[in-house]
């Protein structure tokens, strides 16, 4: 083999031995590590809802949402997925399906999930509603 061909197989192999990462997993960021244990903690219907969520804030997927949130619902109800319901129903001006929608929210009794901090943030959401139809 000569230099020259030594040299092509060289620049041909060499972006793939760039594309390897050898830095050590202990030092990256851990906060995609984290929500992917979150997700199956909180197993399938975390994952259409929080795909629902993120429909909502574009205006051209929130029919999109509305799928995402009614499949979360079929898996599981919490308060959390009846939260992104009403969510859903102040995106496209249904005031009272939102109330009720947040009412059911901060009624379902959930122990395993944070709910106290989830239903002040409903409450907040329910109190702004009301004083807009006000």
């Amino acid at each position: 083999m000569n230099y020259r061909s030594l040299y092509l197989l060289l620049l041909s192999v060499l972006p793939l031995l760039c594309s390897f990462d050898f830095q050590d997993d202990t030092l990256k960021d851990n906060s995609k590590r984290e929500r992917k244990s979150k997700l199956i903690h909180h197993g399938k219907w975390y994952f259409f809802a929080n795909n629902a969520k993120e429909c909502l804030d574009d205006k051209n997927k929130i029919q999109e949402a509305l799928e995402w949130i009614d499949h979360s619902l079929d898996i599981e109800i919490n308060h959390l997925n009846l939260e992104i319901k009403g969510d859903y129903y102040v995106k496209i001006g249904d005031l009272q399906e939102a109330i009720i929608h947040y009412q059911k929210a901060i009624l379902f009794d959930k122990e395993e999930y944070d709910e106290e901090k989830d239903k002040k943030r409903v409450q907040k959401k329910l109190t702004r509603i009301r004083n807009r139809l006000k």
